[in-house]
C-alpha cells in the first residue's frame, strides 16, 4: 500500500471517528432544570453523551432538552431546538447572539464537485477536500424576538436572500436608524452579527 493511500485511508477513519464519538466537553440542561456535565456530540435530532470517556454512549433526542453547551467557558457554544416560522419543522440553532432580538445558525455539510482539483487538500472552502471536489459548511441563519416563539429564516452563506437589504428592513421597520445603515449598506449580509447587536444596544 502506498504512502498516498495510506495517509488518505487514515484521514477518513479519523473523520469518520469524529463524527461518530462524543469527544466535546458538554453541559445538558435538562427542562426540569437539572444538568449533566460530560462528552457529547450532536447528529441528527440527538445528542450523543457519555459521562466519562469510557462509559458507554447514550442518545438524547434534543426535544426533551432545554439546551445544550460545548466546551463550556469563553468559546463555547449553545445550541437549542426552535420551531421554524410558516414550516412548523424544528430545527437545532446554535445561539450567536442573545438579546430582544436574537441570531441562529446552522451548520451542514454539503459536496462540490470540481474536476479541475486533482491534488486534494484540506480546508479548502471551509471544508475538506479530496481530489475531484471538496466538502463545505453551509451555515442557515435565523433571527427571534424575545416575544415569538418561532424563528424567522433569512438564508444561508451560500443561497442568502437575493435582497437582504428588503428582507433585513422589514424585520427591523421598528429602528429607523439601522434602516438607514442598511439602506446605505453600512450594514450588508456579512454584517449580520454586528447588524443584530446594534439592534439590540442602540434600537431598545
Amino acid at each position: 500500500m502506498s504512502v498516498v493511500i495510506k495517509t488518505f485511508a487514515g484521514l477518513i477513519f479519523l473523520i469518520l471517528y469524529s463524527c461518530v464519538t462524543p469527544n466535546q466537553a458538554t453541559t445538558i440542561y435538562f427542562k426540569d432544570g437539572s444538568q449533566k456535565f460530560g462528552f457529547g456530540l450532536i447528529k441528527g435530532n440527538e445528542l450523543i453523551f457519555k459521562k466519562t470517556e469510557k462509559d458507554k454512549p447514550v442518545a438524547y433526542n434534543f426535544s426533551s432538552l432545554d439546551k445544550v453547551e460545548m466546551n463550556p467557558g469563553k468559546a463555547s457554544s449553545t445550541y437549542v431546538l426552535m420551531p421554524i416560522k410558516d414550516k412548523g419543522d424544528l430545527v437545532i440553532l446554535e445561539e450567536i447572539v442573545v438579546g430582544a432580538v436574537s441570531l441562529y445558525q446552522s451548520t451542514a455539510q454539503s459536496y462540490r464537485s470540481d474536476i479541475s482539483n486533482s491534488t486534494g487538500n484540506l480546508g479548502n472552502a471551509g471544508g475538506i477536500g479530496f481530489a475531484g471536489g471538496n466538502f463545505y459548511n453551509v451555515n442557515n441563519f435565523y433571527l427571534k424576538r424575545e416575544e415569538e416563539t418561532v424563528v424567522t429564516h433569512l438564508g444561508s452563506n451560500q443561497l442568502f436572500s437575493k435582497n437582504f437589504g428588503k428582507v433585513a428592513s422589514e424585520y427591523f421597520h421598528d429602528c429607523p436608524i439601522l434602516l438607514t445603515k442598511i439602506e446605505s449598506k453600512e450594514f450588508k449580509k456579512r454584517d449580520l452579527k454586528q447588524l443584530v447587536e446594534y439592534y439590540n444596544n442602540q434600537c431598545n
